[in-house]
């Protein structure tokens, strides 16, 4: 199956298909991959600013953003009582993702500025296509469709040190991913779609620029999704053993 089609991260973490954040998870262990994940506050700080970029007129609907109030006042706890299903924030802890989100539309790619990229591109879609004989998907920030081109939003405390942030967290593996997914569904050469990772300090001075990874390094992570495939269709082969911890129980380790 192929598709691309708007859809909420519920209904995309349960459908059908390989992701690439699952294969790195499995890389270190079914029981790992396959385990539940503690959500950190970086992560919820960069569902918040997503949706501060892409989907603002959102917010209301998930987050109610008032001024600080005692939380151990009767008043407080009336407003979490009154609004069960959202999260209440106050404007002094999202400060720096507003001072974050600014920096971001400051941006250009390519002589296009990022607010026209922002709304002109499909936001938040998900991808199906086959891979190595797997169905798979991924789901992309932004999809400028008219080059096309992938943006992709990252968190980091250091731009200048964010290059060890695209090794540490295979961030390299995911431009393959998505390139391969997006030319498999679309028809367009792997070597025509860029992806572009739009980094954004979490810290002062909130600095924010548009990265691209060179051929050679996307490549490398071509090699290792094939590899992390190979595996896992190993694994089936073997039975699927969720709780099975190692994949490799013996290893050489030298200089």
């Amino acid at each position: 199956m192929t598709d691309l089609k708007q859809m909420n991260d519920v209904d995309y973490f349960a459908s059908e298909g390989l992701s690439q954040s699952f294969l790195k998870a499995f890389d270190k262990s079914p029981a790992y991959a396959f385990g539940e994940r503690t959500i950190t506050q970086s992560m919820k700080d960069g569902k918040l600013l997503h949706a501060l970029l892409l989907e603002p007129e959102k917010i209301s609907e998930r987050d109610l953003i008032i001024e600080k109030i005692n939380r151990n006042t009767n008043v407080y706890k009336d407003m979490v009582k009154s609004n069960p299903d959202k999260e209440i924030l106050f404007f002094e802890e999202i400060e720096d993702l507003y001072k974050m989100r600014d920096n971001i539309l400051k941006l250009k790619y390519d002589f296009m500025d990022m607010d026209e990229i922002i709304l002109k591109s499909k936001k938040e879609i998900a991808c199906f296509a086959e891979i190595a004989g797997f169905q798979s998907k991924g789901k992309f920030d932004l999809l400028y469709e008219d080059r096309p081109i992938i943006f992709d939003i990252k968190l980091t405390s250091n731009i200048e040190l964010f290059k060890w942030q695209v090794k540490d967290f295979g961030y390299y593996r995911q431009a393959d991913w998505y390139k391969t997914l997006y030319s498999h569904y679309s028809g367009i050469p792997y070597e025509e779609i860029p992806f572009i990772i739009i980094a954004s300090e979490s810290q002062f001075p909130f600095g924010a620029k548009t990265i691209e990874l060179t051929d050679e390094y996307i490549h490398k992570g071509s090699i290792e999704n094939l590899e992390s495939v190979k595996m896992y269709s190993k694994w089936l082969e073997r039975g699927a053993d969720k709780t099975e911890i190692y994949l490799e129980t013996h290893e050489v380790i030298g200089v």
